[in-house]
C-alpha cells in the first residue's frame, strides 16, 4: 500500500474530495459539502487554515467531527447554525482531552476539525439508513481483482452516533444502488493503487436514494463484521487474502466470495445495562454457555477494570457483544432479544450498595 493512500483515507477531507469528484460523473452518489479547520496545535485555540468557509454561514444541519479518528469519537451535531459554534466547542474539548490522554503513549492528534452539511438519510428504508460494505482486494495476473464481499445493515444511536448493532447481509440496502457502490468503490480503490487489502466503506442512503459516503478505512471491518461475513457467506475474508499473498494460483484466490447463503443471516448486538452500575462487575450467563454452534457472548477486557457502566449507549462501553445465527432476519434479532434477557450484571449503585441489574439492547 503507497503511503498516501494510507494518508487519504485517514484524513476525511482528501477522502471526501475523491468521493465529491466521484459524484459529478454519476447522479446517484450524493456529494457532501464539508468545511476544514486547522488548529496550530492540539489545544484548539489557534486557527491557521479554514477551507470552504462558506458552509459556516449555510443554515442547514451540521455534524462536527475529528478529521482524522473512525468509530464514533467527538461527533457532534447541530441542528442548525446557532447550534454549530457549541458543537466545534464539544468536538474540541474531546478531542484535547483525548491528545493530551494518548501523547504520553506517542500518538499523536490531528489538530483539524471537519464540519459536514448532515446527509439527509432515507426513510423508507431500516432506521438510520447506514450501511456498511466491506470489499477485498487481490492481486490477479494483469491487474488487481476488487471484489465486494458484503453489505451490513448498520444500527446506530441517533443521540450518541454510536453503533449499536449490526445485521448482516442487509435487508434494507435498496438492490438499485448495488453497481453504483460497486463501481464507485473500486474507482476509488484503484485511484489509491490498492492491491492487496480487506477494506471498509460506510454510506447512508438519502432521501433522494442516493449513495453517500460517511467514510472508509484501509483495513477490515471491526465490531465482528468480518464474522458475520463469514457465517453469512461460508467463506472466510482473512484466509482468501492470505492465500491471495502467498499463492502463485490467481484464478483461485479470485473466485467470487457469495454474498449470501440462502437461509443464512447473522447479527451483533451491543447490549447496555438497564440502569447505570458501577465496578468492579461481573456477568452472570445464567443457563447460557459461553460459546455455541448458534451464538457467542463476547466480553471486552476493559469490562473487569470499569468503574461505571452508564445505560447510555457510549462508545467507550460497549463492554459486550452478543452474536447470534437465524434463518431470518428475524430469527437473528429474536435470538439476540432471548439471550440478553437472561443477562444479569453484578456491581454496585452509586450509593455503594450491591446491584445485581438486567441488560437490554438499544431499540433498532
Amino acid at each position: 500500500m503507497e503511503p498516501e493512500a494510507a494518508i487519504t483515507v485517514l484524513r476525511k477531507d482528501l477522502l471526501r474530495k475523491k468521493w465529491n469528484a466521484l459524484c459529478t460523473d454519476d447522479k446517484t452518489l450524493h456529494p457532501v459539502e464539508y468545511c476544514l479547520i486547522r488548529y496550530r496545535d492540539y489545544t484548539f485555540q489557534d486557527i491557521v487554515h479554514i477551507e470552504n468557509q462558506a458552509l459556516l454561514q449555510s443554515e442547514g444541519q451540521f455534524v462536527v467531527k475529528p478529521n482524522a479518528l473512525d468509530a464514533s469519537i467527538a461527533i457532534n451535531v447541530a441542528s442548525c447554525n446557532a447550534q454549530l459554534a457549541v458543537a466545534i466547542s464539544r468536538t474540541k474539548e474531546e478531542l484535547t482531552k483525548l491528545a493530551l490522554d494518548v501523547d504520553s503513549l506517542g500518538i499523536s492528534i490531528f489538530p483539524e476539525i471537519l464540519v459536514e452539511a448532515m446527509i439527509p438519510r432515507s426513510a423508507s428504508l431500516h432506521p438510520g439508513a447506514e450501511f456498511s460494505a466491506e470489499f477485498i482486494s487481490t492481486p490477479a495476473e494483469t491487474d488487481v481483482h476488487h471484489q465486494l464481499i458484503g453489505i451490513t445493515q448498520k444500527y446506530i444511536d441517533r443521540e450518541t452516533h454510536v453503533e449499536v448493532a449490526h445485521h448482516h447481509p442487509s435487508e434494507s440496502f435498496p438492490p438499485s444502488l448495488l453497481a453504483n457502490l460497486e463501481a464507485s468503490i473500486k474507482r476509488l480503490l484503484h485511484d489509491l493503487k490498492i492491491n492487496c487489502s480487506i477494506s471498509h466503506w460506510e454510506f447512508i442512503v438519502t432521501t433522494e436514494d442516493k449513495l453517500a459516503l460517511v467514510e472508509g478505512q484501509l483495513r477490515p471491518a471491526g465490531d465482528q463484521i468480518m464474522e458475520l461475513i463469514r457465517l453469512a457467506t461460508g467463506v472466510d475474508p482473512y484466509v482468501r487474502l492470505f492465500d491471495a499473498m502467498f499463492s502463485c494460483n490467481n484464478h483461485e484466490h479470485s473466485r467470487q466470495i457469495p454474498l449470501t447463503r440462502s437461509n443464512i443471516v447473522a447479527a451483533v448486538h451491543f447490549p447496555k445495562p438497564s440502569s447505570n452500575i458501577f465496578g468492579p462487575m461481573q456477568l452472570d450467563l445464567g443457563a447460557l454457555t459461553k460459546d455455541a454452534s448458534d451464538h457467542s457472548v463476547t466480553v471486552s477486557r476493559d469490562f473487569f477494570s470499569a468503574n461505571l457502566w452508564s445505560s447510555d449507549s457510549n462508545w467507550s462501553q460497549r463492554y459486550v457483544a452478543v452474536l447470534t445465527v437465524g434463518d431470518s432476519y428475524q430469527s437473528a434479532y429474536d435470538q439476540c432479544l432471548t439471550l440478553v434477557s437472561q443477562l444479569r450484571l453484578i456491581g454496585f449503585n452509586d450509593e455503594g450498595a450491591e446491584l445485581v441489574a438486567g441488560m437490554q439492547l438499544k431499540a433498532v
